[in-house]
């Protein structure tokens, strides 16, 4: 670019259109590059915005779907314990049920075992 505008200072002869046409053409050229640079930029800034924006979004998604995690899974501890505390409750009651049928079943015995068959009296 420097070199372009180095070479349009210099004088050139009036009657030389092809070097002046030329100078025109790539200042022409030189401005449209130019422009299309500044657009790039401006179109790269306004990229990076919008990919800084969609960054942020996503960490806020990230940190909510961890804390989901993070709920979930107390929510799950509480629940679990709370199938343990059940289950505990079932095996005791479960023993409970099964002492009271020994039991039972030692007083069946032992009441099979006090009857005994009546003596029958001889009459006469």
């Amino acid at each position: 670019m420097r070199l372009l505008l180095q070479c349009a200072r210099w004088p050139l002869p009036e009657n030389d259109n092809a070097a002046i046409h030329a100078l025109l053409a790539a200042k022409e050229s030189s401005d449209a590059v130019t422009q299309m640079l500044d657009q790039f930029n401006g179109n790269a800034w306004g990229q990076i915005q919008m990919l800084r924006s969609i960054l942020e979004q996503t960490d806020r998604a990230f940190h909510n779907f961890a804390g989901a995690v993070v709920q979930s899974g107390s929510d799950m501890a509480a629940q679990a314990q709370g199938f343990n505390d059940i289950l505990m409750t079932i095996h005791s009651s479960a023993e409970t049920l099964a002492s009271a049928t020994e039991r039972l079943a030692d007083l069946a015995e032992d009441i099979g075992a006090r009857r005994t068959a009546p003596k029958r009296e001889a009459i006469g």
